[in-house]
């Protein structure tokens, strides 16, 4: 199925709980990583963006909205996923999250800005 075959992907940041929002991803993910690839960007661009807009706090949404979660999540294992750590364990992702729980945006800004770094620094795409 080639690209133009899949529905994009949109990121939107709607109401959850009180004060607080959550990302969620809609349409049909892609079933490769190549194509999967900038879906897993964008996911944390938007949360850079709407971070840096003020939205806060922001639930990132976890395995329902990373592409490469959607292909390669199974009880934490992630055989093959390209991120190479079993449930992002020791990724920026993590810092992220604890930021959350902090309710720290300057911090979450700062560990969202290095997953995307990290992520973009992955060997995906057009080889994978």
């Amino acid at each position: 199925m080639s690209k133009a075959d899949h529905p994009a992907i949109v990121f939107e940041a709607i109401p959850h709980g009180w004060r607080s929002r959550a990302l969620i991803a809609k349409g049909t993910w892609p079933d490769t990583c190549g194509a999967m690839f900038p879906l897993v960007l964008e996911k944390w661009r938007t949360i850079v963006v709407l971070l840096k807009s003020g939205i806060w706090p922001l639930d990132d949404g976890g395995r329902r909205t990373c592409g490469f979660c959607h292909l390669y999540y199974d009880d934490a294992c992630c055989m093959g996923c390209p991120v190479g750590h079993p449930a992002c364990t020791g990724t920026p992702y993590h810092s992220y999250y604890k930021a959350l729980e902090r309710n720290d945006r300057a911090a979450a800004l700062d560990a969202a800005e290095r997953e995307l770094a990290f992520l973009e620094g992955l060997p995906c795409g057009e080889k994978a």
